[in-house]
């Protein structure tokens, strides 16, 4: 079955991280019925549609146990890439995670992975003028320093769980940030720079995708911040695994 059905507002996107069907996106009209991507297309005319992100996991996950996804859709074809960002709560309503926009081409290509840390927040900022920072995700918290050659005996705990509203202020302007993984497995992690705008991505619980890093085992990997530059904004670090079943799935105008 291939491009059998013409997607319609709304559409519900489901990816599988656990199970048999694991590493598979498959969508739906109706939030039943779903069928792999390739079954589905985009109207040779684009309108509005809302998107609704869910994620289907293994029984063997139940309750708070349940991993979040992190999942993107790249919107390629126009003069310009566009990647919004969604972080799944698989025990969510299908309607929590929703992304309202009209695709600009022709292409869109859906990635997930699974979350594993707390989401450090870096905010820029006029009132401040530290340029730049360094983070280590020590396989269980983040350690910061506003100093990226200080030693590790200078570096603070950065606790982004416990308090919410703990931040990392960098001064205004376009900015590398030094992220270092050190996670005992040597699993593959992936670092992407999400924020939210509600202008550019109209929803809720989504944003854009300004980067998606693939972090060197225990070596420093500069990660490039540069939101917009006329206003003070905010966004947080989401670090996932790069599994061995991480795919992207493509649905395309026909």
């Amino acid at each position: 079955m291939s491009n059998t059905y013409y997607i319609s507002t709304p559409f519900y996107l489901q990816w599988h991280d656990q199970g048999p069907l694991g590493g598979q996106w498959n969508g739906s009209s109706t939030n039943s019925d779903y069928y792999e991507l390739d079954a589905w297309s985009l109207p040779a005319t684009s309108s509005e549609t809302t998107f609704y992100f869910t994620a289907k996991q293994s029984s063997g996950h139940t309750g708070t146990s349940q991993p979040q996804v992190f999942a993107t859709m790249v919107d390629r074809g126009g003069a310009q890439e566009i990647t919004y960002g969604a972080k799944i709560d698989p025990t969510a309503p299908a309607q929590a995670t929703a992304l309202r926009f009209t695709p600009l081409g022709t292409e869109l290509e859906f990635t997930a992975g699974r979350l594993i840390s707390g989401d450090p927040k870096i905010k820029i900022s006029e009132t401040t003028t530290e340029p730049t920072c360094a983070l280590i995700w020590t396989g269980s918290q983040w350690l910061y320093s506003y100093d990226v050659n200080a030693p590790l005996t200078a570096y603070r705990v950065f606790d982004c769980v416990s308090d919410p509203s703990a931040v990392i202020t960098l001064s205004r302007g376009a900015h590398t940030i030094y992220v270092t993984d050190q996670t005992a497995d040597g699993s593959a992690h992936v670092c992407a720079v999400f924020y939210a705008d509600a202008d550019a991505a109209p929803g809720t619980n989504v944003g854009l995708v300004q980067s998606e890093t693939s972090l060197l085992r225990t070596t420093a990997t500069p990660v490039p911040l540069a939101g917009p530059t006329d206003r003070d904004w905010q966004c947080t670090l989401e670090l996932f695994f790069a599994l061995t079943n991480y795919k992207s799935a493509v649905l395309r105008q026909q």
